[in-house]
């Protein structure tokens, strides 16, 4: 049986947490644990929010997680007046318009890679005011590195 307390100390083990000035000091230990598949947490011990804590993750595993992970709500429609297809992700509001379905698709593909290289841009703003929603979608665009194809996969289109 457990002791009151034990259960506490195993979550603490499973997670190792650096404050910036070690993170600094133990970088390359840090990189080692890193490289051989686990997350470490480096957090700043002056302040005391969740935002101004930043996780070091093998970039493979992180581009499994994001491009793997994701379920969009896109929406095709045709408008028989203009003679115009629509392609967009709702959740995102991007779109992209064409003459044909496939047009659209790539009109949005340009779409959301230009939004992205303005997030890149002017992330410190975009973390100000967009939703953490918004925010792993731009970074998950960001993991794509401009393969279009790799991004109408992530949509779903």
């Amino acid at each position: 049986m457990k002791k009151r307390g034990e259960g506490k100390n195993m979550e603490a083990s499973l997670d190792e947490r650096y404050n910036v000035s070690d993170t600094k000091k133990y970088y390359s230990k840090i990189n080692e644990t890193v490289l051989a598949g686990l997350i470490v947490t480096t957090f700043n011990a002056f302040k005391d929010e969740k935002n101004s804590q930043v996780s070091h993750i093998r970039k493979d595993i992180l581009e499994h997680l994001a491009l793997q992970s994701s379920k969009y709500d896109i929406a095709k429609t045709f408008d028989n007046e203009l003679n115009v297809w629509t392609v967009a992700v709702n959740e995102i509001n991007l779109y992209g318009e064409g003459n044909t379905e496939n047009e659209a698709v790539e009109d949005l593909i340009d779409s959301v890679i230009e939004y992205a290289s303005l997030y890149k841009e002017k992330s410190d703003l975009f973390c100000k005011v967009e939703s953490l929603d918004k925010l792993v979608f731009f970074i998950r665009i960001l993991l794509c590195q401009g393969d279009r194809e790799k991004i109408k996969k992530l949509l779903g289109v």
